[in-house]
């Protein structure tokens, strides 16, 4: 029982705290940049990402590993199939509001007082994230789905083949083009596509 656990367990944790070195990776890039306004921009826009999507995300995705692991628990193979499938479609309803809040989640921070030229690049950060937010959600919901099936470990190794590359990509956007902050917004997009699409892949081999 003991061995269950820790094989199942600390993929799924390391894979947790590989997602968040892509924040870190983002801020080490920014912070060398010397623009404290992009700096500001960025950690604004992850802690906004984190309150209003990821948190919603990971709670709605839970719902699903909670029932895929009993259907799958009761040798019910398609049954736990189904529930992905429709934690899916209904992801997707979720990301809908998600979406509209983080588009213009600007006025809220302006009215609140926040430095202007901090929100404006947060916003625009905010633009080329979100997109991202879409694959992040239907790749947290996989890693679950395949936890739930007792498989940890390819999650973790999709996870650290996209952190590897993540770096590589915010120095390409956002120093080598000199996009900025939409470099490092194109930089999480893309990184969180290669981890759920690998991801799928994957499974299916």
């Amino acid at each position: 029982m003991s061995y269950e656990f820790y094989r199942i367990g600390i993929p799924s944790a390391l894979t947790c705290v590989l997602f968040q070195f892509l924040e870190i990776l983002n801020m080490y890039f920014a912070g060398h940049m010397g623009d404290a306004a992009i700096l500001g921009g960025i950690g604004l826009g992850n802690m906004t990402v984190n309150l209003f999507a990821i948190a919603f995300i990971e709670s709605m995705n839970a719902v699903v590993e909670t029932m895929g692991s009993q259907a799958a628990g009761n040798g019910n193979l398609k049954l736990a199939g189904i529930i992905l499938n429709r934690g899916r479609v209904l992801l997707m309803y979720t990301f809908i509001p998600i979406t509209f809040i983080l588009l213009n989640i600007k006025f809220f921070y302006l009215w609140a007082g926040q430095d202007e030229e901090i929100v404006d690049k947060m916003q625009t950060y905010m633009y080329f994230v979100v997109p991202g937010l879409a694959f992040y959600g239907i790749g947290d919901l996989q890693k679950r789905f395949l936890n739930s099936m007792g498989i940890s470990r390819l999650p973790m190794v999709c996870s650290l083949f996209s952190l590897f590359l993540h770096g590589g990509w915010v120095w390409l956007f956002a120093i080598y083009c000199d996009l900025g902050v939409v470099g490092f917004g194109m930089a999480v997009s893309l990184s969180n596509a290669i981890t759920c699409i690998s991801m799928i892949i994957m499974t299916n081999y």
